[in-house]
This record gives structure tokens, C-alpha cells and sequence, in this order.
């Protein structure tokens, strides 16, 4: 069925986060997570990575997590690496519904966790957030946000415009991973390979790089 990139929840044990596509047998579209979850127990997958760097450490002490959907599954890493570093840690989860709630064990022992349904107002969470940062002292906290382009660039836009330094405020980019080791150059985004160097990049480099007009949209 070919391979796939997922971030990497928890290891060990190895542990993903899979959101599973909708598959239509008439075209490749959902395929691959179509096979996946119909592994058994005692089959055998492959994996190969992991790939990228570690998200780059600010000199500030706060730090606010924002996740929609399955981006959840960078978070737990996210959240252990920085709060042993003596960080304090905050989480914001974006979610349809709160069935889509998943490994607060993985954050809870180190973070608050606060889980925001939409409640029938897509990107809801981004209120919540702009609350939270009304209450912290922005020029010392940084923020990181894991999910769908347009929300992550407007939860930058928000922690830029509340006054958080740009270059503390990071997304995490979903470009196509292919070979993984800086050969085939498919992950590319401003001459940084996102397989070498990413995930993470910081709000200017952004702006000036991916994010465009259509809110959203790469280039």
C-alpha cells in the first residue's frame, strides 16, 4: 500500500495518532489508512524515521499549545520536552466534538489541558486562546500551534497581533514527506527541508514563505 507520515505521539511503545480518510474504492483517495486499520494484531508494519528536528526551544518561560485535530498527536512530545526543560506549559485543543479528545494521560501530568468543541463555530478554540492571552504577560511567552493551515495561521496572526515577539510564535507544516532524508526535495518550503530541519518554522519566515492572501493556501 506504499507509506505514509505520522507524527509520533509517544514511544516507547511506539505510538501514532491516525485519523482514518474517507476511501473510495474508485480512486486511490483513503487507501492507505483504509489498509491500516484493518492491520490485526500479529501483522507486521514497517516503519522508518523518525525525521525532522526537535521544535526550537524560546528564551521565555510561557508557552502556549495550540492543536486542531489530529495535529494532537505532536503535542504530547511537545509538552513533556519543554516542561522538563522548566517551562511553563499550556494546551488549547480544537475539536469537532469532545469525542475527538484523545491521550490526556500524555498531557495532563504535565500540562492543563483545555479541550474547545466547536459548538457549531468552526475554530472556536482560537476564542479561547485569545482570552488566555489576555491573561499572560505576551512579551514573555511563546506559542506553537499544530494542525489545519488555516487555523494555525490564524492562531499566529492572533499571538502576533496580542503581542507575542513573531519570532517566538512557530506552526508546525504538513509538507509532503517523501524520501525523508533531504534527497528528493518534495518537502521543500524557503529552501529548508521540512525532513531535515521542520517541522517547525516561525511566524516571519511564515509570511514571507508559505502563508498567502487565501488564508490557508501554500504557494
Amino acid at each position: 500500500m506504499g507509506e505514509k507520515p505520522f507524527g509520533i505521539v509517544a514511544s516507547p511503545p511506539l505510538r501514532f495518532l491516525v485519523r482514518k480518510q474517507k476511501y473510495d474504492p474508485a480512486t486511490t483517495a483513503g487507501d492507505f489508512t483504509h489498509a491500516l486499520f484493518r492491520v490485526k494484531k500479529g501483522d507486521t508494519l514497517y516503519v522508518r524515521g523518525p525525521y525532522g528536528a526537535q521544535a526550537p526551544e524560546p528564551a521565555v518561560t510561557n508557552i502556549m499549545i495550540l492543536s486542531g485535530g489530529s495535529g494532537l498527536a505532536l503535542v504530547p512530545r511537545l509538552v513533556q520536552h519543554f516542561t522538563v526543560l522548566g517551562h511553563i506549559v499550556k494546551v488549547f485543543h480544537g475539536v469537532r466534538n469532545k469525542k475527538e479528545a484523545a491521550y490526556r494521560d500524555l498531557i495532563e501530568d504535565y500540562a492543563p489541558y483545555t479541550v474547545v468543541p466547536d459548538a457549531g463555530k468552526p475554530g472556536r478554540v482560537l476564542d479561547v486562546l485569545e482570552e488566555a492571552l489576555e491573561k499572560v504577560d505576551v512579551s514573555n511567552c511563546a506559542f506553537y500551534t499544530v494542525g489545519p493551515d488555516r487555523l494555525m495561521e490564524d492562531a499566529l496572526e492572533l499571538a502576533v497581533r496580542k503581542g507575542c515577539d513573531p519570532r517566538n510564535c512557530f506552526a508546525s507544516l504538513e509538507t509532503n514527506t517523501m524520501c525523508g532524508i533531504g534527497v528528493c526535495g518534495e518537502c521543500e518550503c524557503g529552501g529548508i527541508l521540512s525532513c531535515k530541519m521542520g517541522t517547525f518554522y516561525d511566524h516571519t519566515f511564515l509570511k514571507a514563505h508559505y502563508f498567502n492572501d487565501d488564508h490557508g493556501e501554500t504557494q
